[in-house]
């Protein structure tokens, strides 16, 4: 009997890792990351040069007054598209519940990283976190691979801990 091998997908590109994280911020962090990677394979206006830098503090601080602490998915959707138009880009991200279907959809049908609220994960509680993959080890069953906003990257999320979805 031979195993099949795991399914592992990513998206185009890298996804910055930002690790600045205070006061409930995740809401911001991971819109830094997910607008970072829209700047750097899609348009270079999503983020203007006086607001990019490696550890992305000062476009995650600049966003912190579009996407509030402890914020929810309308918060987050409304706060980046309010922060395009300054930009003067009309792009209004998509926000549902997080599911098998959303992630395969921003992955494999957009091509596209993703924003996902994570809710009673044994370690990072209720946290906002930047999607750029998934992993099927078995048929029916995806973990979201994402960077967690406190620096580390290829971290797999259960999808029973998903709750909402940003692309």
């Amino acid at each position: 009997m031979s195993i099949a091998p795991r399914a592992i997908q990513y998206v185009t590109g890298t996804v910055p890792n930002y690790s600045y994280n205070v006061n409930g911020i995740c809401g911001a962090t991971a819109s830094a990351m997910w607008l970072k990677w829209y700047d750097n394979y899609v348009n270079n206006s999503y983020v203007p040069s006086s607001l990019t830098s490696s550890n992305g503090v000062a476009l995650i601080q600049h966003l912190v007054s579009y996407i509030p602490s402890n914020s929810n998915a309308g918060q987050v959707s409304s706060g980046i598209y309010s922060y395009l138009g300054t930009q003067g880009i009309s792009h209004f991200p998509y926000t549902d519940y997080a599911n098998e279907t959303t992630i395969l959809s921003a992955v494999n049908g957009m091509g596209r990283p993703y924003i996902l609220r994570i809710a009673g994960h044994p370690q990072y509680t209720n946290h906002w976190v930047t999607g750029y993959g998934y992993s099927q080890p078995s048929p029916g069953t995806i973990f979201a691979i994402v960077n967690d906003g406190w620096g580390s990257t290829g971290i797999q999320i259960t999808m029973s801990y998903a709750a909402n979805i940003v692309y």
